[in-house]
Parts: C-alpha cells; sequence; structure tokens
C-alpha cells in the first residue's frame, strides 16, 4: 500500500513536472521578447 502510494506520488510528480515545463516551454518566446524589449529600452533610454 506504501509502495503504491508512493509510485502514485512519483508519477504525479512527473505528471506535474512535465506540465509545467511544457507551460514554460510554450510560455518562452513571450519571455524572449519582453527581454529584448526590456534590454533595449535600457540600452536605448539609459537613466543612471
Amino acid at each position: 500500500m506504501v509502495l503504491n502510494i508512493h509510485t502514485l506520488r512519483i508519477y504525479l510528480n512527473g505528471a506535474y513536472t512535465a506540465r509545467a515545463f511544457l507551460y514554460s516551454f510554450k510560455n518562452i518566446p513571450y519571455i524572449l521578447i519582453i527581454k529584448v524589449i526590456f534590454r533595449n529600452k535600457i540600452l536605448s533610454e539609459p537613466f543612471f
């Protein structure tokens, strides 16, 4: 019983990390675009 619960927990954890990985992979282009825009804004408008 404990072994089954442990295996189920590992499976759920793996499914959760896979879902999180796919979600972050889907959001990578937006993150890169935001980073590029932010970096260009800092370079074009130096405020220091």
